[in-house]
């Protein structure tokens, strides 16, 4: 017996479309990570320093949607854990950290808990990420 499942594809469109990204990394504009995620539909942002990105997040709630954190670059995972508990859960910002440290991929249930990948990160874990940090997020095309 076989099943089928239609999509609607008129009248959804990616999930990452339109959400503003605000990347940690030292590599800027030009590293892949920036280009993966600007591929998924994101409007990405990089600062250098992983506390400027912080305080673009603390000052200013709506600056960004999504923080993706290259953790390597700043000291591990654990540096980078510690740095993003500055933020607290009252900011609806969901956090990726990517690190070469972790065995496995973490995508937990809650949104206030970051996802962590593993690095280096492939585009098909970027999708996962973006879907289950915005799964309750739907974009309607035009009619």
């Amino acid at each position: 017996m076989q099943l089928f499942r239609t999509l609607e594809y008129d009248t959804a469109a990616r999930v990452g479309w339109g959400v503003r990204v605000l990347l940690a990394s030292p590599t800027g504009t030009e590293g892949h990570l920036a280009r993966r995620l600007s591929g998924l539909g994101g409007l990405v942002e990089v600062e250098a320093h992983l506390y400027d990105a912080l305080s673009v997040v603390m000052d200013d709630s709506r600056a960004a949607q999504m923080l993706v954190v290259d953790c390597d670059a700043y000291g591990g995972l654990g540096a980078a854990r510690r740095a993003c508990a500055l933020l607290g859960p009252d900011l609806g910002l969901s956090v990726v950290l990517i690190t070469a440290e972790c065995a496995e991929q973490l995508i937990p249930q809650y949104r206030e808990a970051p996802i962590v990948l593993r690095a280096p990160v492939s585009a098909v874990a970027l999708r996962v990420a973006f879907d289950a940090a915005f799964c309750d997020r739907r974009i309607v095309g035009p009619d």
